[in-house]
């Protein structure tokens, strides 16, 4: 039985694991950003 009324999603039963690929797709996709972001930026000397 799914949480979601009886409909799956992607085939997947449990929001828990729909919850995890979100997660992920989310950070790997803030991570590639953020490299971007960060790519030429000169380092700051002390």
């Amino acid at each position: 039985m799914s949480i979601f009324g009886g409909k799956r999603v992607f085939g997947i039963d449990d929001p828990w694991i729909i919850a995890a690929y979100v997660l992920l797709f989310g950070s790997t996709a803030a991570c590639v950003i953020y490299g971007i972001w960060k790519w030429n930026e000169e380092e700051e000397a002390d």
